[in-house]
């Protein structure tokens, strides 16, 4: 593994972490699931829990090569960067 596909993974997982557990995009699918396993909805709620398999996930996208998925999951990440900022 080189040190660019390190960096992918890491962005692209901080990216599509921050996506899934804060974004109202996801807010509905969040608490429908929550209704269902309460467990599970909490899972994709926390940062920390969620984030670990996304890193999964991401390692898996690098690994494969599928870079617009990666790309997708890091302007993501570099979107809500610019919000919390400006």
């Amino acid at each position: 593994m080189s040190i660019l596909d390190f960096i992918l993974i890491v962005l692209s997982g901080g990216g599509g972490t921050l996506l899934i557990t804060t974004s109202k995009l996801f807010k509905s699918l969040r608490e429908r699931i929550t209704l269902i396993n309460e467990k599970l909805g909490y899972m994709l709620s926390c940062n920390q829990c969620f984030g670990f398999w996304m890193g999964c996930i991401s390692y898996l996208l690098v690994s494969y090569k599928m870079y617009i998925l990666v790309y997708g999951l890091i302007l993501s990440l570099v979107g809500f960067i610019i919000t919390k900022k400006f």
